[in-house]
């Protein structure tokens, strides 16, 4: 349906202009490189026959990639040195950036050249992570100088030589306490032991000046178990000073070795913040080395011979005319392409209407479709937008979630899988706001609460709340719709395959079952058509469901078998009970801030608790609200949808292109490319020449 015609495309140029050409190639962004060890010894020969020369010296892929593996270790790891300064450069400059900050733009020309910046700028960068290991050495001598200041501040007013006034007999260690209690502590518990050793207070204790300060006096023998038992209970031995200096002697030299750090530091700051004007340059010479490591692994996939070189890789086909063109016209190179035929190797790119193409990422988050399947993202997308809608029923929140999605898609332009799934969440918030109006839902029952029950939100269909058996049941048929979609996509799948014998006699014949007991249990008239769709899928499954034997007990024993699923099918549709629980909890959240921010009623305590509780709690909810929904319509989307027709499996198709990551470009070629609408094949086509591939090979 919306998998986009791949082609096979191959290209023999000149070795000289090998890089030029992969340059080109990238600029374009439309050509996936694609390395093949099986078909080297053919690519070889076709070497040999187009441009002649020695076949013999074209060089193993495999080799040559592992012979430039360290080269682009080297590239990736510099481009990752470079990315971790780009926050420190933003602390540096002081500069701001939003949640979602925009990126410089540059051109091609600039972004291409800054490689020839190279080594210049890896050295300012090698030279700004030295300065950053110096000032972090700096400060923490700096630190540890102004600790050792604190320490030294308590003796000055002492006499430095107390220390000395000792003997052969006694020995005196000065020292401090964190405060009093430990000092009278430390004391009693040399009082207890029958040691020569005191504890002298060097303070009076008064309440400016607590005594801290104290003397350990004892003997020779006794001092180091004196010294270690007081260590324990907390006393700090006081510096020892050089030479018979004074404690103030100390810390004016401590000050000045200080003051002399500090400078070196500012200094140190100073030349940081000049290095880190180059924060742009850094990061756009990070894109640059990432864009040369993926150019050098193109080059490692070629097939290279003395003078020419041969790439093959994949290209959409309606982009091969323009990527044809761009390369004649600039070098010397012969170009051709072919059909792609081997569906293991071809690669998937799915292309839909703009308001579908944000649901792919749901898809990719699964699987890429197969290259011979349906891509199952235009109905997974309509549908998860209902589901989504049904599960988050608001009108209030919907209006928020849309309103917010749309700030972030037009105000601050995010970009990525970010953008795809704002866009997604947009649809959704308006989807929300249409299924609240039918169940009657405004910021819960917001404006019966604040009308005192006099005024009330319509409800278009019925008011979940009071009826949550109507609920259960729209539930329900919301999702026998839902696997209904899944299985005529099956039927589509099968049928365009060529397999119209499998879609009769298994998904058609399962509708026809679903559909046909819906009738039935509606009553009246239309039950009896019910009954027949009913009894008709029941007796297609019955006879048909082995179609590979002959044998009639076999094809019964199996058509039981098959019309026992009808279990499975049963708990699919219970699962969807899912959308009931979620609108009930969302609305009943609702509820109790409405409850909670309205009770104090019309006093200025009541606006108050109103201006507080009820943004807080609805904001609350919808978070809530918004992943509950998102996990439970992924699941339904994965689980009940997904697994009745999609296979899945397909590699995403990934072309030689500029992705840089910190900068846009501006005036970049693939830009032009994206305006080409791509070329859809049908679904019966590709699978036919597939087939044909594989009887062949």
């Amino acid at each position: 349906m919306s998998v986009v015609t791949m082609e096979r495309f191959r290209l023999v140029g000149l070795l000289s202009e090998r890089r030029e050409i992969i340059d080109r190639l990238a600029a374009l962004g439309a050509v996936e490189v694609r390395a093949d060890a099986e078909l080297q010894a053919e690519l070889s020969r076709e070497l040999a026959e187009r441009i002649g020369g020695d076949a013999a010296a074209s060089v193993d892929i495999e080799e040559r990639a592992a012979s430039v593996r360290r080269e682009l270790d080297a590239l990736n790891r510099e481009a990752d040195q470079l990315e971790e300064l780009l926050p420190v450069c933003q602390r540096l400059n002081e500069t701001k950036k939003g949640l979602f900050p925009s990126r410089p733009k540059v051109n091609l020309a600039a972004f291409e050249s800054v490689l020839d910046r190279r080594d210049d700028l890896l050295t300012q960068a090698q030279h700004l992570r030295d300065l950053l290991r110096d000032r972090e050495q700096l400060e923490r001598e700096i630190a540890a100088l102004q600790l050792e200041q604190q320490q030294n501040a308590i003796w000055v007013d002492l006499d430095p030589k107390l220390q000395h006034y000792q003997s052969e007999r006694v020995r005196i260690v000065t020292g401090s306490f964190a405060n009093p209690k430990t000092f009278a502590a430390a004391r009693i518990m040399l009082d207890a032991h029958e040691s020569a050793a005191h504890l002298l207070p060097l303070d009076y204790d008064t309440a400016e000046r607590p005594a801290t300060r104290a003397a350990l006096v004892a003997t020779p023998e006794d001092m180091p178990a004196a010294l270690q038992a007081v260590r324990q209970i907390g006393f700090v031995r006081s510096p020892e000073l050089p030479g018979r200096f004074t404690y103030a002697d100390e810390l004016t030299a401590l000050r000045e070795r200080e003051s002399r750090l500090a400078t070196a530091l500012e200094e140190v700051k100073k030349e940081c913040k000049l290095i880190a004007l180059m924060e742009r340059a850094f990061a756009l010479l990070a894109d640059a080395l990432r864009h040369e490591a993926e150019r050098l692994a193109a080059e490692a996939d070629t097939l290279t011979g003395e003078r020419a070189f041969m790439l093959r890789g994949y290209v959409p086909a309606h982009l091969y005319e323009k990527v044809k063109d761009e390369l004649t016209a600039e070098f010397t190179v012969a170009v051709e392409n072919a059909p792609a035929d081997d569906a293991e190797d071809t690669p998937t790119w799915i292309y839909n209407h703009p308001l579908l193409q944000p649901y792919a990422e749901v898809t990719r988050m699964f699987s890429m479709p197969h290259a011979a399947e349906v891509d199952p993202t235009p109905a997974m997308g309509v549908c998860y937008a209902l589901i989504f809608g049904m599960m988050y029923s608001d009108v209030g929140y919907g209006a928020l979630l849309a309103l917010g999605c749309a700030l972030l898609l037009y105000r601050f332009k995010v970009r990525g899988t970010l953008r795809a799934m704002c866009q997604m969440f947009m649809q959704c918030g308006i989807v929300s706001m249409f299924f609240g109006l039918c169940f009657g839902g405004f910021f819960g029952n917001f404006i019966s609460v604040l009308s005192g029950e006099t005024v009330h939100f319509p409800t278009l269909l019925f008011d979940p709340m009071a009826k949550p058996v109507n609920m259960v049941i729209f539930s329900v048929a919301a999702g026998m719709l839902h696997i209904v979609v899944g299985l005529a996509l099956k039927v589509y799948n099968l049928w365009s395959i060529g397999d119209i014998a499998g879609a009769i006699c298994d998904p058609l014949a399962w509708i026809f079952i679903l559909v046909g007991g819906a009738l039935y249990l509606l009553g009246g008239w239309i039950s009896t058509a019910g009954l027949v769709l009913l009894a008709t899928g029941a007796l297609v499954l019955l006879l048909f469901s082995n179609r590979d034997t002959y044998n009639p007990i076999k094809r019964l024993m199996s058509g039981l078998g098959a019309l026992y699923g009808a279990i499975n099918y049963f708990s699919d549709l219970i699962s969807y009970t899912r959308i009931l629980a979620l609108t009930l909890s969302t609305s009943v959240i609702a509820m109790v801030v409405n409850i909670l921010g309205t009770m104090m009623g019309l006093t200025i305590p009541g606006v108050i608790v109103f201006l507080v509780v009820m943004p807080f709690g609805h904001l609350l909810n919808v978070a809530l609200s918004v992943l509950s929904a998102y996990v439970h319509t992924a699941r339904l989307q994965y689980v009940e949808f997904f697994g009745k027709f999609f296979t899945g499996g397909g590699r995403a198709w990934m072309p030689l292109a500029l992705r840089p990551r910190h900068v846009d470009i501006e005036d970049a070629p693939q830009d032009e490319l994206k305006e080409l609408k791509p070329v859809v094949e049908p679904l019966r086509t590709r699978y036919a020449r597939f087939t044909k591939y594989i009887e062949n090979n």
